[in-house]
């Protein structure tokens, strides 16, 4: 008799444990405004995102300047290699090959970062809907993000090539010399 009692007590708790922890109880009316901190929390990150976007868009275009012209160097430092192996009687055509590639690529950076740039300028000027709740501003802010990890892969994928791709066949060549 005991044990049921002790059984029916806890059972009697653990319904009005969770009749008391209901949902309902929690709910909010429909017109109640955001916490007090809530608001200064949201404006506080909506400025240090519009930091973020704002020295981002003052550096890239240099950034980018100066991402070319290493890529316009390292072409040309190609076209010389290129040109004095061919003089020197070896086989360039991968070469030739793959500077068409690494040209291509190069492209394909110049297009994305341009993009990232347009896609950080359409941040920018959603900045005054940052917080209000459409979420256009996170949205835009979110894609401009996920642009600069594909300018990122771009140029990862560029400095791979090179010292993969175009340096072993370099070597190859310089191989093929001695064992010639």
């Amino acid at each position: 008799m005991k044990n049921l009692t002790k059984k029916l007590t806890g059972l009697l708790a653990g319904v009005l444990l969770v009749v008391a922890m209901s949902p309902a109880a929690y709910a909010q009316d429909e017109e109640s405004e955001r916490p007090e901190g809530l608001d200064a929390f949201v404006t506080e990150r909506c400025e240090l995102a519009q930091e973020r976007v704002t020295t981002r868009l003052t550096n890239y275009p240099d950034k980018k300047a100066q991402f070319v012209a290493n890529y316009d160097e390292a072409k040309e430092t190609l076209a010389e290699v290129i040109e004095y192996l061919d003089a020197e009687g070896y086989d360039v055509d991968n070469l030739k090959n793959s500077q068409t590639v690494i040209e291509g690529k190069i492209d394909d950076f110049i297009e994305q970062y341009a993009i990232l740039i347009d896609r950080l300028e359409e941040v920018d000027a959603l900045y005054p809907q940052c917080g209000d709740g459409s979420g256009a501003y996170l949205d835009a802010y979110n894609e401009a993000r996920k642009q600069g990890i594909e300018v990122r892969e771009v140029v990862r994928d560029i400095r791979q090539y090179y010292r993969n791709e175009i340096r072993d066949e370099v070597r190859d060549l310089k191989r093929d010399e001695v064992l010639n």
